[in-house]
């Protein structure tokens, strides 16, 4: 069939038909053309031409009303959009399912007295429950992947468990009505999102696309409630789900993905993949995930709309991750696919000796720390506590919402405050330096200690390749900080301790000190090389 080149065009009149929307009041102008005779030429929709877009929107409101059904409707830019904001208030507290698909000029002519150019998307916030501004896209499959998430979000909202109205904002370049063969474009995938009732007690009820499916449970950074982690614990007694866990997920007996992320090529593929918790800091684990093929992705949990880290998802379960877990319970059996990850996992170590001076300082902290709060800050640090075992009674922390070093020691302070516990934060010496003023916190905790990994700066700028052969590095990047940490101490009346083994007495000493301490841990930039 012949049709509208434009490929966003053709990925929002696929995503129409799979969200069931079969009903569109179209009105006239150039702008939109691509939209029109795309959706036209499809076959599948009922086209309603009205001319006044005021009345487009109430039009479309009543068809909604009636058919108990979604319907869109379609107008040129400039203030036509504006028109619809009557009837998408009243669709936004009567929680009608309205989509309004705006076509936008490009963004370089907004505000540059371009005939029929607002400052469009967005514009009708205050009365739709989402808007999205989708480009004029290229072939590429970041853009194409990027649009076709973004189109999926809105059509959830809109049709989800509490409908509303949505704006799809399609900013549309010139020429507007090339043709092409439809097959030549790209497909357009629907993401499946489930509600799940609120009892987590009702049992999950799941159609399993694979018999005995051998399932990777991949778990992120998530806060895990008791309840979680005992429905987590039943999941892995009753089958041989194997679970990749990061650090800060506190799953205990997890596989750490940074064991294995170096030989993954050698990995037993999963028929399912199962995530939950979203970001890992291994990036070759993420890479990985986001370059398998032909296998089915699953999230669970709550989310602020539709996040597909991996470019892979299939189906969203909208629950809590106890419920998640009894779901895969359900669909995994006794395949043994956990003990081929764990063995993976093993060979990584031996292969890779992943094992320095700063491990084994790391390891000697996890086992002797008599507390059980231990903060991280971002970093090296961050990736060299996933290398090392922690014992059951100690909760990590990391600040991953965004990654950043700023606020890691300010962070652990406070949760010092209000512990009753020692807590420990293991920082890396520019994080320390940036957050160096939580130091005089006025009535510091006894129960607070630091360890500042002093490895020369940003030592992850060393390991990673956008920054590692540059002639910059240390200047620019690396950046060791003046951080004077045994003045630092004395002046803030924190005991000061420095080692460079973990055999160093002083690394015990500092474990059992009796109030706020620091500890400098010295470490040889190569030490750390080619672990993170």
């Amino acid at each position: 069939m012949t049709t509208i080149s434009k490929i966003s065009v053709h990925l929002l009149c696929n995503l129409l038909q799979e969200y069931g929307i079969r009903n569109i009041v179209v009105s006239s102008g150039s702008r939109c053309a691509p939209l029109s005779v795309a959706f036209s030429r499809s076959g599948y929709f009922a086209l309603h031409p009205v001319i006044d877009e005021r009345s487009a929107g109430f039009i479309a409101l009543g068809m909604t009303l009636t058919l108990n059904e979604p319907v869109a409707m379609v107008c040129t830019s400039g203030s036509a959009p504006l028109n619809y904001a009557p009837a998408l208030s009243e669709a936004y507290y009567r929680h009608v399912p309205l989509v309004a698909i705006t076509a936008d000029r490009p963004e370089w002519w907004v505000d540059q007295r371009e005939g029929q150019t607002i400052r469009q998307y967005g514009a009708l916030d205050t009365v739709v429950k989402c808007s999205v501004d989708i480009h004029d896209i290229d072939n590429s499959r970041n853009s194409v992947q990027y649009a076709n998430r973004l189109i999926n979000h809105a059509l959830t909202i809109c049709t989800g468990k509490i409908p509303g109205p949505v704006q799809i904002n399609m900013r549309l370049n010139a020429p507007l009505t090339e043709m092409c063969d439809d097959s030549t474009l790209p497909k357009a995938k629907k993401i499946t999102t489930k509600f799940t009732p609120e009892s987590t007690d009702i049992a999950p009820d799941y159609n399993w696309s694979v018999v005995n499916p051998r399932i990777l449970l991949a778990i992120g950074g998530v806060r895990l409630s008791t309840e979680d982690i005992k429905a987590l614990n039943a999941m892995r007694k009753k089958c041989d789900i194997a679970v990749v866990a990061e650090v800060q997920s506190n799953v205990k007996g997890a596989i750490a993905p940074m064991h294995c992320d170096r030989i993954l090529e050698e990995a037993p593929l999963p028929d399912i993949v199962a995530i939950i918790g979203g970001d890992f800091i291994s990036n070759r684990f993420k890479a990985w995930l986001r370059s398998l093929k032909n296998i089915t992705f699953i999230s669970g949990g709550y989310e602020n709309g539709l996040v597909d880290t991996f470019n892979n998802l299939d189906e969203h379960i909208e629950c809590s991750p106890a419920y998640f877990f009894r779901l895969l319970s359900t669909g995994g059996s006794r395949n043994g696919y956990d003990k081929e990850w764990e063995k993976l996992a093993c060979r990584g170590i031996t292969r890779y000796n992943l094992h320095s001076s700063a491990v084994e300082i790391f390891q000697a902290i996890a086992d002797k720390f008599n507390g059980n709060l231990v903060h991280v800050s971002n970093g090296s640090s961050a990736r060299l506590v996933q290398l090392v075992k922690w014992k059951e009674n100690i909760r990590i922390e990391i600040n991953r919402g965004v990654s950043g070093i700023d606020g890691s020691t300010s962070t652990a302070i406070g949760a010092a405050i209000v512990s009753n516990t020692p807590t420990l934060l293991i920082s890396g010496d520019m994080s320390a330096a940036y957050d160096i003023g939580a130091l005089a916190t006025i009535n510091m905790p006894d129960n607070f200690k630091i360890a500042v990994l002093d490895n020369g700066g940003g030592d992850i700028f060393r390991n990673i390749p956008t920054t590692a052969k540059l002639s910059e590095l240390e200047d620019l990047f690396v950046m060791k900080p003046n951080l004077p940490l045994q003045k630092l101490a004395e002046a803030y009346n924190l005991t000061y301790f420095e080692c460079t083994a973990a055999s160093d007495s002083s690394l015990i000493k500092f474990i059992h000190h009796k109030g706020p301490a620091v500890l400098r841990i010295i470490v040889h930039p190569e030490e750390a090389a080619g672990l993170i």
